[in-house]
C-alpha cells in the first residue's frame, strides 16, 4: 500500500481548477460546454494524457458550433477525438445518424461514454483508420479537424477521400489553425472541391465549408490513391544476425526505420524460455515479431490502441513468417483475453499521461505470471523505472545508451520470492 501511494505521489498531477471553478484533479474535470446561447450544455470529461486537439480546444469548439446536420442526414465526425462534434451533431438533429470514427480505440471508448452521458442515442462509434474500416455508405455532412500528429499527405488523402464519400450536394466542414499547415489544407480542399467558403473565424482558428457539386470524382480518386501509396514505406533491418522486413506507414511511431530505443531493447533480450509473450504498444510490430523468432514456439500477442498500427503488425507478422505473432486492439492490457504472460515487452508510451501510465504499469503487473518479467525501454530523462520498482518491488537496468535505458522487473510469486 505504501509503495502504491509513493507511485501515485510521484506520477499524479496536482489539483487544478476547472472551467466551472471547481477544485478537482485533472482526470475528474467534466465542464459543461454551451455552443450556442439557446443550446443545451454538452458534458465532456477532460482527460489527462489526451491531446487538447482531441478534446475541446478552440478549433474543435468552433467546428462543433456548425455541426447542424439535415433531418435524417448521414453524418461523419472524422478523426473524432473524444467526440465533441459527434455529440453536438446528434443533439442538434436527433433524427440524424451520426458516425464517430477515430484510429485510437481509447478515444472511441471515451466517445461512447460521452454519447451516453449526453443522451445522444443516435451516435455510432467506429474504430477506423480514416475511411479504411467504414462501410460504403455516403454522407451528407463530414466534420474534419485534422489531428496534430497527422502528416500532411494523410490529411490531404482524407480530404480527397471525403469528396468521394459525400453525396452530391453534401458538405465537408474543415477546421484548421491559421498556421502554414492549415492554409495548405484549405488550399488543397479548394482544389479538390473546386472552391470553398470560410464560415467562421476566431482567434487562430477557422472553419471552411466545401460542397460536392458533381458526382464525377475521378480526379479526387486518383489523388487519394497516389497519396495512399506515398504514405507507405518499407525497410529491412538486422537484429541478432537475423533479417527482418517491415512495412510501415506515416503517423505510426518510428515509421522510417527501427528507432534507437527499440533496437536497444531487442539487443538486451535475455536468453530464456517464454511460452507466452506480449508486445504492449506494438506499433507495426518489430518487438513482437523479433521475439517470435528468438523465443521458438512462443505464442506472441501484439497489442496497440492504434488501428493503423495493428493492421501493419498483422501484415508484418505474415511477411516475416511469424504466424504465431498475432496482433489485436487493446487499450493497455484491459481489452486482452484473460490470460497471463511470461514476458511483457514495451517501448512505453509515456505520452499518455501520468495517471494512465500508472494504470498501465499496474495492469502489466497483474497480467504477468509469477516469475514473469516486464522489460521496457524509456528515455533516460524519465523515471518510469522507479515507479515500476514501487509496483514490482524490483527493477534492474539491463542496458543504457546515450538517450535510452532498458529496465527489467520480475513478478514475485505469492510468497514474495523472485524466480
Amino acid at each position: 500500500m505504501e509503495a502504491r501511494r509513493k507511485a501515485q505521489k510521484r506520477l499524479l498531477p496536482g489539483r487544478v481548477r476547472d472551467r466551472m471553478g471547481r477544485d478537482r484533479t485533472s482526470d475528474e474535470r467534466q465542464p459543461a460546454i454551451r455552443l450556442h446561447e439557446d443550446a443545451a450544455p454538452i458534458w465532456l470529461r477532460e482527460l489527462e494524457g489526451v491531446p487538447a486537439s482531441a478534446q475541446a480546444d478552440e478549433a474543435r469548439l468552433l467546428l462543433a458550433a456548425h455541426a447542424k446536420p439535415p433531418p435524417a442526414g448521414n453524418v461523419l465526425d472524422l478523426c473524432c477525438g473524444t467526440g465533441l462534434c459527434a455529440v453536438a451533431a446528434a443533439r442538434a438533429e436527433p433524427s440524424a445518424r451520426v458516425l464517430a470514427a477515430d484510429v485510437n480505440c481509447r478515444f472511441c471508448a471515451i466517445v461512447v461514454s460521452h454519447a451516453k452521458r449526453n443522451e445522444a442515442e443516435n451516435i455510432v462509434v467506429e474504430h477506423s483508420d480514416g475511411f479504411d474500416h467504414l462501410s460504403d455508405a455516403d454522407f451528407d455532412e463530414i466534420y474534419f479537424y485534422p489531428p496534430a500528429h497527422c502528416s500532411d499527405m494523410t490529411v490531404r488523402k482524407l480530404i480527397a477521400q471525403a469528396l468521394l464519400r459525400l453525396r452530391v450536394g453534401g458538405r465537408l466542414w474543415l477546421a484548421a489553425q491559421r498556421r502554414a499547415a492549415g492554409r495548405g489544407y484549405r488550399r488543397w480542399a479548394s482544389a479538390v472541391f473546386g472552391g470553398g467558403a470560410r464560415v467562421a473565424r476566431r482567434g487562430g482558428c477557422e472553419v471552411w465549408v466545401y460542397r460536392k457539386t458533381q458526382s464525377d470524382a475521378a480526379a479526387a480518386a486518383a489523388r487519394a490513391e497516389e497519396l495512399a501509396q506515398q504514405e507507405t514505406h518499407s525497410y529491412h533491418t538486422t537484429v541478432s544476425d537475423r533479417q527482418f522486413h517491415f512495412r510501415t506507414k506515416v503517423n505510426v511511431f518510428s515509421w522510417s526505420g527501427l528507432d534507437e530505443g527499440t533496437r536497444l531493447l531487442l539487443e538486451s533480450l535475455p536468453d530464456a524460455r517464454a511460452s507466452r509473450v506480449l508486445d504492449l504498444g506494438c506499433g507495426y510490430g518489430p518487438l513482437g515479431i523479433v521475439a517470435a523468432r528468438l523465443y521458438t514456439g512462443a505464442d506472441v500477442t501484439m497489442s496497440d490502441v492504434d488501428r493503423r498500427a495493428v493492421d501493419l503488425a498483422r501484415i508484418n507478422a505474415d511477411a516475416n513468417g511469424r504466424p504465431q505473432a498475432h496482433a489485436c486492439i487493446s487499450d493497455g492490457v484491459k481489452d486482452l483475453p484473460n490470460s497471463r504472460f511470461d514476458l511483457i515487452l514495451s517501448n512505453l508510451p509515456t505520452h499518455v499521461g501520468n495517471r494512465h501510465l500508472l494504470c498501465l504499469l499496474r495492469g502489466v503487473h497483474e497480467r504477468l505470471s509469477p516469475g514473469g518479467r516486464f522489460i521496457a525501454v524509456i528515455s533516460k530523462q524519465l523515471t518510469v523505472d522507479r515507479v515500476a520498482r514501487d509496483i514490482f518491488g524490483n527493477a534492474a537496468t539491463l542496458a543504457e545508451s546515450s538517450s535510452h535505458r532498458v529496465f527489467c522487473c520480475e513478478k514475485r510469486d505469492e510468497n514474495g520470492v523472485d524466480h
